[in-house]
């Protein structure tokens, strides 16, 4: 099946972007557990100022069944209605992935006309396990996500939900913008950084931010048929490339080896969260 001429993709051979992966990852806690990520969020690549494009990829595992923020985003503004997040959660018995983002009260950052696909609202699209080309979060598998986002307004398909290196959601861009100051990994992040909330129980491997909106052949890549791979040898490279519990000298520091050099940092962490299990 496919979704606006975006045919599946099939599962690649091991390439050298496979040598170098690492076999670490952290495991949270679901209370208050987070990796904090802010000055890859300060450097601006990926604001919704009208004018940027960008991707931000995440790996997970078991982030169970309440509603979890896989990774968010806020600005320094006070309101809470100002913020941006890919989120896992289940309804009953289907799982689903969603996209939400608002930049003020009553503004969601995608439009909903057309509406959103396969179903959601304003600044929201939701992807149920029964959608095409839609996963159970849940199941015990790796799993990647993969949002990609032309900020200019109005534009059609200007967001798009990969999830498992599949197009699974879209939805048109509206006219708002918010610059993004805080980024994290594991719960939502609201009201200049001072509410956290939505925390994710699970495992987290790798975090990636492009500076373009990667195709959906450059998408493939980066799922490389579930397998865990050195995004940096790919084309293009990503700005901000993170693999958690491997590449730091001292725990909890969550090194970019990206070319952002935009370090970070597990929080409220110990040594015991560095699980050994990679996709």
């Amino acid at each position: 099946m496919s979704m606006h001429g975006v045919a599946k993709s099939s599962p690649l051979s091991l390439s050298p972007a496979r040598r170098g992966v690492r076999e670490k990852c952290y495991q949270l806690d679901g209370v208050d557990e987070r990796v904090d990520l802010d000055a890859a969020a300060a450097a601006n690549t990926i604001d919704w100022d009208g004018s940027k494009a960008w991707s931000v990829s995440v790996w997970f595992k078991n982030p169970g069944t309440s509603y979890a923020a896989l990774w968010s985003v806020c600005s320094t503004v006070g309101g809470a209605n100002r913020f941006m997040e890919v989120a896992s959660f289940y309804s009953g018995a289907t799982g689903k992935i969603r996209f939400y983002g608002l930049a003020s009260t009553t503004g969601g950052l995608t439009l909903t006309s057309p509406a959103p696909s396969p179903a959601g609202g304003s600044g929201r699209v939701d992807i149920a396990d029964s959608d095409t080309n839609g996963i159970l979060p849940n199941d015990g598998n790796w799993h990647n996500v993969i949002l990609t986002v032309n900020s200019a307004a109005d534009t059609v398909a200007g967001l798009n939900v990969y999830l498992d290196g599949l197009l699974a959601g879209y939805a048109k861009t509206a006219a708002l913008t918010n610059t993004w100051d805080f980024l994290k990994v594991g719960c939502r992040v609201q009201t200049n950084n001072t509410s956290l909330t939505q925390f994710t129980p699970g495992l987290f491997s790798k975090l990636s931010i492009y500076s373009s909106v990667l195709s959906a052949g450059q998408v493939a890549n980066v799922w490389a048929g579930g397998h865990s791979t050195d995004e940096r040898l790919l084309t293009p490279a990503p700005v901000n490339f993170y693999r958690f519990g491997n590449d730091a000298a001292v725990f909890p520091a969550a090194v970019d080896i990206g070319t952002g050099g935009d370090d970070g940092a597990g929080v409220n962490m110990e040594a015991i969260d560095v699980a050994t299990d990679q996709p």
